[in-house]
Parts: structure tokens; C-alpha cells; sequence
């Protein structure tokens, strides 16, 4: 990857988490921050580079799609499958919508 990209990346990154906040979402956490999907959309974004992920986040924080959550906090989430995650946010099953 370019060196212009990986710095685009970057300065992406940290205006996003300026516009969220810099904050969990959670549990109000500072540090080791994450982007989130607030509805999942799959995985195929990870596998991209630093700069095509930041690509993704801010096409996706365009639709409103987009929470931060610390490293712990988007951990848990993920390891909660049980959970719709349409419910998780909205505290509304999705079928009561």
C-alpha cells in the first residue's frame, strides 16, 4: 500500500471517530476504540487494506450504520449470537417493528 494511502487512512480514521464521539458506545471507554457495525453486513470488509476499510466505515457511518465500541465491548458483541442485533440497538424485536 502507498505510503498517501496508509496516511488518508489515518486522518479518515481519526475524523470518523471525531464524529462519533471517541467514545464506546457501551461502556464509555477511551481507548482501544473500534468501528461497529451497527447492523452487521458481513466480514469482507477486514479482510481489505487499512485504506479500503476506512472506505467501508464511512460509507456505512453515511447510512447511520456505524457506532464505536472499545476492542472488549465489540468482543463480547460478536460472541453474543443469541442476540439479534436489530434489538440489541433499537431495544425492539425487529418483528415488533
Amino acid at each position: 500500500m502507498a505510503k498517501w494511502h496508509k496516511q488518508w487512512a489515518k486522518k479518515a480514521r481519526s475524523g470518523l471517530l471525531d464524529a462519533l464521539g471517541r467514545v464506546c458506545v457501551r461502556c464509555g471507554a477511551t481507548e482501544n476504540l473500534t468501528f461497529d457495525c451497527k447492523v452487521p453486513t458481513g466480514d469482507d470488509h477486514h479482510k481489505g487494506s487499512t485504506d479500503q476499510r476506512m472506505t467501508f466505515y464511512l460509507r456505512e457511518h453515511e447510512k447511520g450504520n456505524v457506532q464505536v465500541l472499545c476492542h472488549p465491548c465489540n468482543s463480547s458483541k460478536k460472541a453474543r449470537e443469541d442476540v439479534d442485533p436489530w434489538e440489541d440497538i433499537t431495544g425492539v424485536a425487529k418483528d415488533n417493528v
